[in-house]
């Protein structure tokens, strides 16, 4: 193995590299090191030569700065990477995160230097396909374990999301960067522990996994800690990634740390509490998904089940965390209505309402039939009131119950109309109104009483009051 790692090292141009071979006195042998000032950058690794040729790869393609001089080598590291923090002033991400002195200007110098990886042309499809095919076996030993009831849910959103592989930053990449894998010095330096080298691997893995520690989801669990977020630290990274690659990333980031909890969960399966905790956090973080990235719904399928003044749609969906639901939507046209002043009185009807079983005010307005708004606006409030209004102008439109309708109201303004005599229309008993004019501080009173329950006239007087 000694000579192997040596050749290896000639190959790539280190000559004389520190050979340390791993058992107990290992971290005694580094602190000699140490004492003799050797520059000293901690490389683990594993016994098999194909890992080191690909960790090489990954030094010889990128940062220098992050080089490796001292190699250990061996079956077993056992605990010698705990020593690092004690070599030249290293401290690790992880020191930083739990004693609460992980900073902004810490992420600044990963994201600064992740950023430089260089990235190669791969076949996406051929990656796409493994990574699926990866999240399939782990699904089978999950369903197998029957660890919670909610394996299949978070495994069919996570192959139910259309995700562009095109978009992903393919390349040789650092593999395992939770924070007690990143080094870094009093001067700012950061070295990496335990590069992976791949050349067909994404950056988003990277990324994810560095998220993944920033939330708590590494060093708190294996110190059997409850963590202690910085939400601020956290909106920090998303700023940092969207700046340097863009929103569509930071979307493949989280998603990545969603793929790589779920496929944690089927490693870990000896310790039933730390797969339970992955499998727990996968859920808690596709919910982190579906709201940051406002995640719509699919609709499977829609019918009629009532047809009259509203018609009603019963809709099966799959909701955005993958669940099965089914949901009642009133389709409709939209509505109009109209606050017509005229030197300081504002136009108003009262009107009665079944549903209430009471009269309330209300504004002039009705249902877009076959016209423009503007022409139904005018009809609507000839039709209730006699008064037709001129030169409308758009106040703001809103949905009046936007958990169960699709269509939404436009409110206007005028004060400019012509008033013509009113008469009930002959084709709809249910129109029957009265109109009334009311001084703006009556119908401000009216309001503030709660006397005035109509939300289009409460939120036409507001951007009545707001244009003034």
């Amino acid at each position: 193995m000694k000579d192997e790692i040596i050749s290896i090292c000639q190959k790539y141009g280190y000559e004389n590299p520190i050979l340390i071979h791993s058992h107990h006195n290992t971290p005694n042998k580094i602190f000699k090191l140490n004492h003799k000032k050797t520059e000293l950058i901690l490389k683990l690794q594993s016994s098999k030569s194909s890992k080191l040729k690909s960790e090489f790869n990954f030094f010889i393609k990128n940062n220098s700065n992050l080089t490796p001089k001292v190699f250990i080598y061996g079956e077993t590291i056992g605990n010698c990477f705990y020593t690092m923090v004690f070599l030249k002033g290293y401290k690790t991400y992880s020191n930083l995160f739990l004693s609460g002195k992980l900073r902004k200007r810490h992420l600044d110098i990963f994201i600064g230097e992740i950023s430089k990886i260089k990235f190669n042309k791969v076949n996406k499809q051929v990656y796409e396909s493994l990574y699926n095919q990866k999240i399939i076996e782990r699904y089978k030993i999950l369903k197998e374990s029957k660890i919670r009831d909610d394996i299949d849910e978070i495994f069919n959103w996570i192959m139910n999301q259309k995700i562009d592989y095109n978009k992903m930053h393919y390349g040789c990449y650092f593999g395992d960067s939770h924070f007690e894998n990143i080094l870094i010095s009093k001067n700012k330096n950061i070295k990496i522990i335990d590069p992976r080298g791949d050349l067909s691997s994404i950056l988003e893995y990277d990324l994810g996994k560095f998220l993944q520690s920033l939330l708590g989801g590494y060093d708190y669990l294996k110190r059997k800690q409850k963590p202690v977020l910085d939400y601020k630290l956290v909106a920090y990274f998303d700023n940092l990634i969207t700046h340097n690659w863009g929103l569509q990333t930071l979307k493949n980031t989280y998603f990545s740390l969603i793929c790589h909890l779920f496929t944690l969960t089927a490693h870990h399966l000896s310790d039933l509490e730390e797969a339970s905790f992955y499998l727990i956090r996968a859920r808690e973080m596709i919910f982190e998904y579906v709201t940051k990235f406002e995640q719509t719904w699919e609709t499977i399928h829609s019918k009629q089940v009532f047809e009259g003044r509203v018609n009603l749609f019963e809709e099966a969906k799959i909701t955005a965390m993958g669940y099965k639901t089914k949901y009642l939507v009133e389709n409709g046209k939209d509505a109009v209505a109209v606050l017509v002043e005229n030197n300081g009185h504002f136009l108003l009807i009262r009107q009665y309402r079944p549903a209430l079983n009471q009269w309330i005010y209300d504004l002039p307005g009705g249902r877009v039939e076959n016209e423009n708004i503007i022409e139904s606006t005018i009809r609507e409030c000839f039709e209730e009131t006699g008064v037709k209004p001129k030169n409308l102008k758009l106040l703001t439109k809103f949905c009046p119950n936007p958990g169960r309708l699709n269509w939404f109201v436009n409110l206007f303004y005028s004060n400019e109309f012509d008033i013509y005599p009113y008469t009930l229309p002959p084709d709809d008993s249910l129109e029957v109104t009265k109109q009334i004019w009311v001084s703006k501080k009556e119908l401000e009173s009216l309001i503030y009483s709660g006397s005035i329950i109509d939300p289009g006239l409460i939120i036409a007087f507001f951007f009545y009051n707001e244009s003034r």
